[in-house]
């Protein structure tokens, strides 16, 4: 199984698989292909360049400044880069994506970070991979340049259609990722906000202007909006829009979709949910049955999650991390008491080297009742050959294949 693999794994290496996707578009109430109807099967990666909380299963609300913060604070400023210069690299590989590919999702719903727009080097490196790999990349405003804190990170999503300043400098971003990505149709789209968590009004002016900027460089991605704070909101204002919502409640039968439904068929807008919490696999087996039999588009995060089942894939917690998350969670100590609650130098950079490691795709664990539950193949061969490298009936690491077959990206 892991001979087959390797296999595909260097054929892709040797012919770059070039397989250029297509551009999505949509009618009144579904996402097509070449006029054909598609469903989007994503998975976040919300775990890669800026570190997610619940992904790193802390159990304390921090956010990805916090989490940054303690890191620079233990480690220092130069191996606090290069750790986080290392962390991108192998949380999502050319091999995580290759498996993805395997496993049967056809998207990676793609965080942004404001550093990212900075140097576009590592966000066109994941999209050279996905569009080789053949996943289409939907990229979403992850943290925005406000103020204020968030449970994302120091920018505060909310704060950004609190001021006008603000709100300009997440138009200009979006203005300069669609100027960059513009004639690819590897980019499924762009996600304005994640989770916004504003009033109707705020909301939908930012969309509305965001929406007439990124129009005057690129006329033909989708965008899309989370529909569930917008109400009665008019969107007639363009034809590419697309709506999300987060899932919520807890019944995951067809009778609780009635309410995305309406808003497709009444809107004439597609609609994809995207699904955050964590839930057990029998809720999710239900939901996305729920989901596929009304074409409903979906995403399910996260990928990997670290120290919970969560995810995609499980990552091992590495040793000493709950010292890590007990330092962490005292943002409102003293700094004499949060320093007494630092793990020291050893335990701190054995800590961080040992989460390397684990994070890396042979050493991540394949959920297999998740991918089940997600409805993605489960007699396929090449899915098989993914999941046996995460471990052996034996309990003996099996053989893996050396180095990073698929490529840093």
């Amino acid at each position: 199984m892991v001979a087959r693999l390797s296999f595909v794994l260097l054929l892709f290496v040797l012919i770059g698989r070039a397989e250029c996707k297509p551009w999505v578009e949509r009618t009144d109430t579904a996402l097509v292909v070449n006029g054909k109807p598609i469903l989007i099967k994503a998975v976040s990666l919300s775990n890669w360049y800026a570190p997610d909380a619940s992904a790193w299963g802390l159990k304390k609300p921090a956010s990805t400044g916090q989490i940054q913060q303690s890191v620079l604070e233990l480690l220092g400023e130069v191996e606090a880069e290069q750790f986080w210069a290392e962390y991108r690299d192998v949380c999502v590989s050319g091999v995580d994506l290759m498996g993805l590919k395997i496993l049967g999702f056809n998207c990676v719903r793609v965080p942004v970070h404001r550093d990212l727009v900075l140097d576009f080097k590592r966000l066109d490196g994941l999209v050279d991979t996905c569009r080789r790999m053949g996943l289409w990349v939907l990229l979403e405003l992850h943290s925005t340049p406000a103020s204020g804190k968030s449970v994302d990170d120091g920018w505060g999503e909310r704060a950004v259609l609190t001021s006008a300043e603000t709100q300009q400098k997440a138009v200009e971003l979006w203005v300069r990722l669609a100027e960059r990505y513009k004639d690819e149709p590897t980019v499924l789209g762009y996600e304005l906000l994640e989770q916004p968590g504003a009033g109707k009004k705020s909301l939908a002016a930012f969309y509305r202007k965001a929406t007439q900027e990124i129009r005057k460089v690129d006329h033909r991605h989708l965008i899309f909006l989370d529909a569930a704070e917008l109400g009665d909101t008019p969107l007639d204002y363009d034809r590419q829009l697309v709506a999300m919502f987060p899932r919520t409640g807890s019944d995951p039968g067809r009778p609780a979709l009635k309410p995305y439904l309406q808003f497709r068929n009444q809107r004439k807008m597609p609609v994809l949910l995207k699904e955050s919490a964590p839930r057990s696999d029998a809720f999710m087996a239900t939901l996305r049955r729920s989901l596929e039999a009304e074409s409903i588009s979906w995403s399910f995060s996260p990928y990997k999650a670290i120290g919970t089942k969560t995810g995609v894939t499980s990552v091992e917690a590495p040793p000493y991390w709950e010292e890590f998350a007990r330092y962490t969670a005292a943002i409102e100590k003293t700094p004499e008491e949060k320093a007494g609650l630092a793990p020291s130098p050893d335990h701190s950079r054995t800590l961080f080297r040992k989460l390397l490691d684990n994070l890396r795709w042979r050493q991540s664990r394949l959920n297999d009742e998740t991918v089940r539950a997600l409805g993605l193949p489960e007699d396929r061969s090449d899915r098989d050959a993914v999941s046996r490298p995460r471990s052996s009936p034996t309990g003996t690491p099996p053989t893996r294949p050396q180095g990073n077959p698929g490529g840093e990206i």
